[in-house]
């Protein structure tokens, strides 16, 4: 996994007509104030951005409608993630190219950026990898969900029947990138190898 390095945050309510702006060290930041002052919302704004949906989001926070964006360092790699909205993405890397995505594509345009290749089966039986909400839940663990439940902290964990299993698998580094290439790789080829027997047949 490469190293992300979070710059800086900024939200806009066009609704509420408010803004914030927050730039991150590049070591260490501590975020602290008192109960109700949006520690959790703007934790979750992070994730959120980079395509991760918390479970549990402040009404409050949903009804002002927030646009966002995230200024990240990968390795040596500058780019900006603004996500305007459950679908659209706008990410703007360090050449100034701008690219447009629907939730989908920049998922896999991340996933890529992230070398994150884990491969789970979806509902429909079809090998793919699954979005960042998995690529980010062994690192946030949500206040208001996981004293109940541990790994809920995102929304839409189940879109996957069995997905613990290989997540710690693969994020306690059991099972790497490798082996999830070659599996796949194998399975494609289990596959073309099925196909050709059933035309000779």
């Amino acid at each position: 996994m490469k190293r992300l390095i979070l710059e800086e945050l900024m939200i806009l309510s066009l609704r509420e007509k408010k803004a914030k702006k927050i730039k991150f060290d590049p070591k260490t930041t501590i975020i602290k104030g008192t109960n109700q002052v949006g520690k959790s919302s703007l934790i979750k704004s992070i994730y959120y951005t980079l395509g991760a949906t918390a479970g549990m989001v402040h009404p409050n926070w949903i009804k002002a409608e927030p646009i966002s964006l995230v200024k990240i360092k990968v390795d040596d790699k500058r780019l900006s993630v603004l996500r305007f909205d459950k679908k659209r993405f706008v990410i703007i890397d360090d050449s100034g190219e701008v690219m447009s995505f629907n939730f989908k594509e920049a998922s896999a345009y991340l996933n890529e950026l992230l070398d994150f290749k884990l491969i789970m089966n979806s509902r429909k039986g079809e090998a793919e990898i699954p979005p960042p909400a998995y690529q980010f839940l062994p690192f946030y663990i949500d206040q208001d969900r996981s004293w109940t439940k541990n790994w809920d902290s995102f929304a839409n964990l189940s879109q996957y029947s069995a997905w613990k299993s290989p997540l710690v698998n693969y994020h306690s580094g059991i099972k790497g990138n490798a082996y999830y290439i070659t599996k796949s790789d194998l399975d494609k080829a289990r596959q073309e190898l099925d196909d050709t027997s059933k035309e000779i047949e």
